[in-house]
């Protein structure tokens, strides 16, 4: 199921994604994502002098890559990205300033069926 998703953020102007839990992170800016229940969970890492370029991803270019993609699971499966209903009020939706790498992040969520 991750794969799908990797692989259409890498056709965003961020090309390293990550799915949660591997080894090593690349250099920034980055993606880290993660399946979560019912939920999509993603991560965009950049380095602490971009805010505004990671708001501006955060903001446009993440609903346009996710919102209403659909792709096929291994076992055949069609799977749609549904998009996260008014994301500025969800709760951890800051941004984080001190992760351990040394970059700034921020979370988005998005809802699987």
């Amino acid at each position: 199921m991750m794969r799908g998703i990797v692989e259409r953020l890498q056709q965003g102007r961020i090309q390293a994604v990550v799915p949660y839990g591997s080894n090593g992170r690349p250099n920034p800016p980055y993606i880290v994502t993660k399946i979560e229940g019912a939920e999509l969970r993603v991560w965009v890492h950049y380095p602490p002098d971009y805010q505004t370029d990671l708001e501006q991803y955060w903001i446009f270019d993440l609903p346009e890559l996710l919102n209403g993609y659909e792709y096929e699971t291994p076992d055949g499966q069609t799977v749609k990205i549904y998009p996260d209903i008014n994301p500025f009020v969800r709760p951890g939706y800051s941004t984080i300033v001190k992760n351990d790498d040394g970059t700034i992040s921020k979370e988005r969520r998005f809802d699987l069926p």
